[in-house]
């Protein structure tokens, strides 16, 4: 029984069989689309800004710290993908490691069930924090480890305030969006969750002040 996937054609789904796809075909066929479709179908405003900065680049590939446009021009990424890419986007190691996992046809995420590898890194990373932790708790984005810490802080200490510094941006999720010391990212979404508050980035003493209350669960 062959099996069907959608072939992803201007503007509407055609059905192919698995044998038939090719990512690089895909790509090659709507090679510099890429703005347009992000403005029709993703987000239009960030479109606006990437080409109000000058950022509207069409990307061809990258290496190591370097992304290259369609035209072969080279450029430093200063950003890494926000602490994605710390070992280089497409590190030789990392894809060699992918494609050895894929060969090996491991179980991958299970529902209900317990896989070797995740706890091999567990291990690995209790192991460098030198005592100082027991388990680790993974997750997927930024956004998702601060949702995660604001329940870990409160469930281990009792306590409900959670403190972060203004101007501070801790994610776009709900309870990272309370935490996020910027009106321009919290505004349209209010109202927040209650028990966040802020004190002055850098200023010691008024963090001081606020944990000598006894009440706060965690400072971001």
């Amino acid at each position: 029984m062959t099996s069907r996937l959608p072939r992803l054609g201007k503007g509407k789904l055609e059905s192919c069989s698995m044998s038939d796809f090719s990512l690089e075909a895909l790509l090659d066929s709507r090679r510099g689309e890429d703005l347009d479709l992000w403005a029709r179908a993703i987000n239009p405003q960030f479109v606006r800004v990437l080409r109000t900065i000058g950022f509207d680049r069409t990307w061809a590939r990258a290496e190591g710290a370097y992304l290259y446009d369609t035209d072969g021009t080279r450029y430093l990424d200063l950003l890494g993908g926000f602490g994605m890419y710390g070992v280089g986007r497409n590190n030789p190691r990392v894809r060699a490691a992918l494609a050895e996992a894929l060969e090996l046809e491991t179980p991958g995420m299970l529902a209900m069930g317990a896989t070797l590898l995740p706890g091999l890194l567990a291990e690995a990373l209790i192991g460098l924090a030198g005592g100082r932790i027991e388990r680790c708790l993974f997750t997927s984005s930024g956004s998702e480890s601060v949702e995660s810490a604001i329940k870990l802080g409160r469930t281990a200490t009792g306590r409900t305030r959670v403190l972060s510094a203004d101007h501070a941006f801790h994610g776009l999720t709900l309870g990272a969006l309370s935490a996020n010391g910027g009106r321009e990212f919290t505004d349209r979404f209010r109202p927040l969750l209650p028990g966040f508050e802020q004190v002055p980035f850098g200023d010691l003493e008024a963090l001081e002040e606020q944990l000598r209350r006894e009440d706060v669960a965690l400072f971001l």
